[in-house]
């Protein structure tokens, strides 16, 4: 029925109050006990306006309320008894829009306002994680739909969406175009996809053509495809329909369906049931969406989130730096000794470590493994094909195994066997024999080869991809004219790095989860590591850095340095907040021989637990480590990774000009510092404070470099539940002082509205804030490391634990140039 036109210009219109979601009554439905059902449904009624007053819906107006109320009962109970309803009230636009032929584009945009708010309210404070369906009619369906296209595929929650039934409305090939992410469901359980179609009689697709907008997809509810295949009336359970009176009248087998000219043509068994027999809406069942294929509709959620439910949580381990050694290759004589003074790693052990942590993890129940590089000691062949052995019993236990490149691996002068005081080479391995013998554990199952370097992409489980990167520098190193030692450092070439950032789009429009995993830090761990230790941050990190997090890449998982640590960084620009965190595993070869347990949620997030290994099948000594017995295999591997690192450091310093006591000081500062930093989590106790000032008396540059190891930056590193990553600039401060601070991370506010920030308990008064980050003053406090908490009216309490620290202000220092070379463990 055409409507009642409002006598004002649509631009002059009256806007009524804006909703305010955070306040019960602007909702129109929202559920009793909201954990009554598993999935959640965002429903946005269609055009209920019809009236010559108003041009947009005065959400306080009992009538329209009331009326808005009557498509819950007559289209939205088809989700009932199976999910929880959430209905915002929302300034729709007067039905008078579709035939005015004034400007709109006002009304328009308040009406979308509304609905994108509510729908950011919601998954904000209501969803808490679990999968939810979109669904609306008509206008609802149009803003859905618009404001997919603006925004769909921006938030890890958008994955949880079990389906869109955006009916009485299109999605068009333009939409697609705009934003990739957007997916039409193809088939009756597919998930993350939408639904859409428009009613009619044959032969009525030009009555609808506002609704259609051209060529659009259709989905045929008696089929759920979105071909043009006739589907009978013997495939439509039940029709259902409301009366006035509140009664429903239900039909079997009433209507017929087949996708027609980019409409649903319907042949209904009494077509005056739907619709007037005479007039220019003869055939246009619009109204109907919903209830000429109700029954098959509510069957079809059941599906889907049946399906949903399906969908992988995925479990996953990483482990790194294994550095397999054969027994067969070492020996206790001066030669290996020798060579364990920089090498100071649990290699005697290093298969019993590889067969313990094999076995935890197939106890563990992931669904696949991530190694970060360093395979062997050297490169040895020997040494590769029984690490490979070793992930091949995980890939018969069903879980699939992923490998990338270490320094270590390939071309290695150093593959050599020791025996007394001599040392004899052995067969190293070549880039193509690296893919050769890890053919099962990444490369032969690979989606996508780089042709520069040895990455790949690969499918873990569905909906995830991960891109290997090869950041290692081997090509040359056999022909090098004198090669010394493989070389430490990485890189990414232009033609890899192109490579990858186009992956990582592919990802992205997909819908895909997207990691990276590669050898190299690409984020320092520490203050100044790029200048002190350069080789174990890939070269040009900062750019590189940069544009992959812009690219869409949120978490690269890294190895290396063998130490558990977790640091993020962002950057802004006009599309928003880009967050990068790299995610490093220790050593299985060095204390505390960890490797992580990470679990992806269907909204994207990422648990990580670290697990250490405990118990190996090894007997030191006539002391078996499979017992807890004195000392554990744990105290053990802490030990000898104590002393090895003391010797290194003195023998380092004493080289650079230290006198005796200051080496033995500065060694075995050294250790500590390291011991601390590979731990993770790391924390400087008074005991460590006296030590890093005593060796300042030495070398200032030193001890700033012990101090940085011993200083954890933001976040948490061993056990994280993570579901939103801020960065917090700088994280410490002289308890004294204080200092500016910002603090960056999505969902801090909406850009006015953060009422007060409190640092380890202490307000700090607010000087900036937009909707992605907030500028406060620290003003001193408490020596020690605490929270941080936000406060805001739209978004509550944001607390980030652990974030930031008060030093002594002596501790406080700030980075210079390197004037000393710092100890490397190779």
């Amino acid at each position: 029925m055409r409507s009642n036109t409002p006598r004002t210009n649509p631009a002059d219109a009256v806007i009524p109050r804006s909703p305010a979601y955070d306040q019960t009554n602007d909702w129109l439905v929202l559920p009793k006990n909201p954990d009554e059902h598993p999935v959640d449904v965002f429903w946005v009624y269609p055009t209920i306006l019809n009236n010559d007053i108003q041009w947009l819906m005065d959400i306080d107006d009992l009538g329209l309320r009331q009326a808005a109320m009557e498509t819950v009962i007559t289209q939205a109970s088809v989700f009932e008894g199976q999910t929880n309803i959430y209905a915002p009230a929302y300034r729709q636009t007067n039905i008078a829009t579709l035939f005015t032929q004034g400007d709109t584009t006002l009304i328009h945009q308040t009406a979308n306002q509304d609905v994108e708010a509510a729908f950011k309210y919601y998954l904000a404070n209501y969803n808490n994680g679990r999968p939810f369906i979109l669904a609306g009619h008509s206008q609802g369906s149009e803003h859905l739909v618009e404001i997919a296209t603006r925004l769909w595929g921006t938030s890890p929650k958008h994955n949880l969406l079990v389906a869109a039934y955006t009916l009485g409305w299109s999605v068009t090939p333009g939409d697609i175009k705009k934003n990739p992410a957007i997916k039409v469901c193809k088939n009756d359980d597919q998930t993350g996809c939408f639904i859409a179609y428009n009613s009619i009689a044959p032969g009525k697709q030009s009555k609808i053509e506002s609704l259609t907008r051209g060529k659009s997809y259709v989905v045929n509810p008696l089929t759920w495809k979105t071909d043009s295949v006739f589907a009978s009336a013997s495939l439509n359970q039940e029709s259902i329909f409301f009366n006035e009176d509140g009664s429903t009248t239900s039909r079997a087998h009433f209507a017929t369906a087949q996708v027609v000219n980019s409409a649903l043509q319907v042949l209904a068994a009494d077509p005056s049931i739907i619709g007037p027999t005479s007039g220019p809406y003869v055939g246009i069942y619009h109204s109907f969406d919903y209830s000429l294929f109700y029954k098959n509709i509510q069957d079809n959620v059941a599906l889907r989130v049946k399906s949903f439910a399906k969908k992988p949580k995925a479990r996953f381990a990483i482990l790194s730096d294994p550095h397999y050694c054969n027994e067969k290759f070492i020996d206790e004589g001066t030669a290996f000794q020798k060579y364990l003074i920089s090498n100071p790693k649990l290699f005697h052990e290093s298969d019993a470590i590889m067969e313990a942590a094999v076995d935890e993890i197939i106890a563990a129940d992931v669904d696949f493994v991530l190694i970060a590089g360093d395979m062997t000691k050297d490169g040895e062949s020997l040494n590769h094909h029984l690490v490979a052995g070793h992930l091949n019993k995980l890939e018969k236990a069903g879980i699939s195994t992923w490998v990338t490149t270490g320094n270590h691996d390939i071309n290695n002068r150093d593959a050599k066997k020791y025996d007394g005081d001599s040392t004899y080479p052995v067969q190293t391995v070549t880039p193509n024999e690296f893919v050769e013998i890890y053919a099962k554990n990444g490369y032969a199952d690979a989606l996508d080869h780089d042709q520069e370097s040895l990455s790949y992409v690969c499918e873990p489980v569905p909906g995830v991809k991960l891109i290997v990167i090869d950041s290692c520098i081997y090509v040359d190193i056999l022909h090098n004219e004198n090669p010394t030692k493989p070389v430490t450092a990485g890189r990414i070439t232009a033609k890899t790095e192109k490579w990858i950032i186009d992956h990582i789009h592919e990802a992205k429009a997909e819908g895909a989860i997207v990691y990276g995993m590669m050898h190299h830090a690409i984020l320092e761990h520490f203050s100044g590591q790029s200048e002190t230790y350069a080789d174990f941050v890939v070269q040009d990190f900062d750019n590189l850095s940069e544009k992959f997090a812009k690219a869409g890449l949120e978490i690269m998982f890294t190895g290396h340095f063998h130490a558990t640590d977790i640091v993020t960084k962002s950057w802004s620009d006009n599309n928003g907040i880009h967050s990068l965190t790299d995610i490093e595993t220790g050593s299985l070869a060095s204390y505390p021989v960890p490797y992580r347990i990470c679990t992806i949620h269907v909204d994207g997030s990422l648990d990580i637990t670290t697990k250490k290994v405990e118990k190996i099948d090894y007997v030191k000594d006539g002391h078996s480590f499979m017992s807890a017995g004195d000392p554990t295999f744990q105290e053990y591997a802490k030990a000898y990774g104590a002393k090895g690192l003391q010797t290194l450091g003195e023998i380092v310093y004493s080289k650079q000009g230290f006198n005796a006591k200051e080496g033995k000081l500065l060694g075995n500062l050294f250790a500590e510092s390291l011991m601390v930093h590979y731990a993770g989590d790391e924390s400087i106790n008074e005991e460590a404070k006296r030590h890093i000032d005593a060796a300042a008396e030495i070398s200032e540059f030193v001890a700033q470099g012990f101090l940085a190891l011993q200083t954890d930056l933001y976040p948490a590193d061993n056990n994280l539940k993570s579901r939103t990553v801020f960065t917090i600039t700088p994280n410490n401060a002289c308890h004294k002082d204080g200092c500016k601070v910002t603090i960056k991370g999505n969902g801090l506010g909406n850009g006015d509205d953060i009422t007060s920030v409190n640092i380890i308990g202490i307000s700090a008064p607010i000087i900036s804030q937009t909707n992605s980050s907030v500028t406060v003053t620290a003003e001193g406090g408490t020596l020690g490391t605490g929270d941080i908490e936000i406060k805001s009216k739209s978004k509550g309490v944001t607390k980030i634990k652990g974030a930031f620290t008060y030093t002594d202000c002596k501790s406080v220092r700030a980075f210079s140039t390197p004037v000393i070379s710092a100890p490397v463990v190779e």
